[in-house]
């Protein structure tokens, strides 16, 4: 462990009541190359994501203007530690500490990251489904402020519409996509909690802020229509194999959901 390190080791587990006696903002900036350099090497992880909540709980309850620009590469550096840790507690640790970092940046940036979590050019698919529930975290309470936000607005829509609103890849059921290849992939997963969260949207949104009910007929188009298709192509399949059905229920449920709200 080198000397900077061993140094945030010590604060971290030492003298965490000193944390409060920190220049926030100071501590933050000088530490960055240190976090980023840890990340990276995949060395330290535990003390470093400690150090990092830390800091960022302190600069919630100070109110510290940190620069946007100083926080989203250590964003960017959590989110693979987030998605792949071999390691469950440092994959939730690093899940958490990633959605309190957004809320670090103001609300057009952080949608920007958001939307390059969920994008099919994320490299981690286990992102592309766990960040749609960031973004759920971030838009139900915007549409219970008066003030307007991306999260509230059509911004919403216009940014993240062609990623929830079509299946990844976009051709995905235009070819003779087999059952097997579906469910051994994080398509499955990613189509539900989009649903999940556009019905939830759908349903809350009455005014039509954020442009949702515009974006229903792509919705029907692009999912709703071609995945009932297969689904009904796959039924015999699905009634040899309850695990498989199960796999699929959620998508199935969802379905019903939209037709129920849609028609």
């Amino acid at each position: 462990m080198d000397a900077a390190l061993g140094a945030i080791a010590v604060l971290v587990h030492c003298f965490e009541d000193k944390l409060n006696d920190l220049d926030v903002r100071l501590a933050f900036i000088k530490s960055k190359p240190v976090a980023l350099r840890a990340m990276r090497e995949n060395h330290g992880i535990g003390v470093i994501l400690a150090w990092l909540w830390g800091l960022a709980v302190l600069v919630k309850e100070k109110n510290v203007n940190i620069d946007q620009d100083d926080v989203v590469p250590i964003i960017q550096a959590i989110m693979p530690i987030a998605a792949i840790s071999p390691d469950p507690a440092t994959r939730f640790i690093a899940f958490r500490l990633l959605n309190t970092m957004l809320n670090l940046i103001n609300d057009l940036a952080r949608l920007s990251v958001l939307k390059d979590f969920t994008s099919a050019a994320c490299p981690f698919p286990q992102m592309r489904v766990a960040a749609v529930g960031l973004i759920k975290d971030n838009v139900l309470p915007a549409l219970k402020e008066k003030n307007a936000s991306p999260f509230s607005t059509p911004v919403l829509m216009q940014t993240l519409g062609p990623i929830l609103l079509r299946p990844q890849p976009n051709d995905l059921f235009e070819h003779n996509l087999q059952l097997s290849e579906f469910i051994d992939s994080y398509e499955p997963a990613r189509l539900t909690e989009s649903m999940s969260f556009l019905y939830a949207l759908l349903s809350i949104d009455k005014a039509n802020r954020t442009a949702i009910r515009d974006a229903m007929p792509e919705f029907q188009a692009q999912i709703l229509k071609p995945l009932r298709k297969r689904l009904e192509a796959w039924e015999p399949e699905m009634e040899k194999d309850d695990e498989v059905s199960m796999a699929l229920s959620g998508l199935i449920m969802s379905i019903d959901r939209f037709d129920s709200i849609l028609s």
